[in-house]
């Protein structure tokens, strides 16, 4: 999720297209809501303990499940990429 690889996202993604992003690693997640924002997306939600059901859409993977069953939390944040927040390349 690093700003540089976020850039890349412009390319592809539609005006206010989605990044659905869980992660059980708690710094990896705090970074991640700094490099969306360098990048220019804008957090729609950050959820910092996502309950299986909590959004129907994103059902939980095999690993979600093995990490939450070991009593770790799981971090959840949705971005938005709005076309007029392009960076320039090379960043």
């Amino acid at each position: 999720t690093h700003t540089r690889w976020l850039t890349k996202y412009q390319d592809f993604l539609a005006d206010g297209g989605e990044i659905w992003f869980k992660t059980d690693d708690r710094p990896l997640f705090e970074d991640s809501l700094v490099y969306f924002s360098e990048a220019g997306f804008e957090i729609l939600r950050c959820i910092e303990d996502f309950q299986p059901g909590e959004l129907p859409e994103s059902p939980p993977t095999e690993h979600e499940e093995m990490f939450r069953s070991q009593g770790m939390p799981i971090y959840f944040l949705a971005a938005a990429w709005h076309n007029g927040n392009l960076l320039p390349k090379g960043r």
